[in-house]
């Protein structure tokens, strides 16, 4: 019997934990031509709940050659706040962040996942946004 491979992104982390839950994955990573390009990475139906969820590695601090602090990580653009602003204006429940903040989320009762998942978007927000690829 072969040992199932251990999840490696936080994409499949975040899948792997959802699915434990007994939920569902709908991935929609695409690439920054398509023209769906700032749709959050996944929408996630668990507990009785769909929402939408862009994952990013957690942000690190380096030291640049210069002695500057930098950080590396994944950052939002700008559509993909906008994209998650308007969907929580709508009442939707939006996320953006690490696997380890998912999980956080989704083992608290879904009636707080509304506003712990904008939480976590700001939050992402704050560390800065990065630039649309050009077309």
């Amino acid at each position: 019997m072969r040992k199932r491979k251990a999840p490696e992104t936080v994409e499949e982390r975040a899948d792997a934990i959802v699915e434990a839950l007994g939920g569902t994955v709908v991935k929609f990573s695409l690439r920054a031509e398509s023209p769906f390009a700032n749709i959050p990475d996944r929408r996630y139906r668990v507990r009785g709940v769909a929402l939408w969820a862009e994952l990013k590695r957690p942000l690190t601090d380096y030291e640049d050659k210069d002695g500057y602090t930098r950080h590396r990580g994944d950052l939002l653009t700008q559509g993909q706040l906008d994209f998650l602003r308007a969907e929580y204006d709508c009442g939707q429940i939006v996320f953006a962040g690490s696997d380890t903040e998912l999980k956080e989320m989704l083992l608290r009762a879904p009636s707080g996942w509304y506003y712990f998942g904008w939480q976590c978007v700001a939050l992402t927000a704050t560390k800065g946004l990065r630039k649309e690829r050009a077309k």
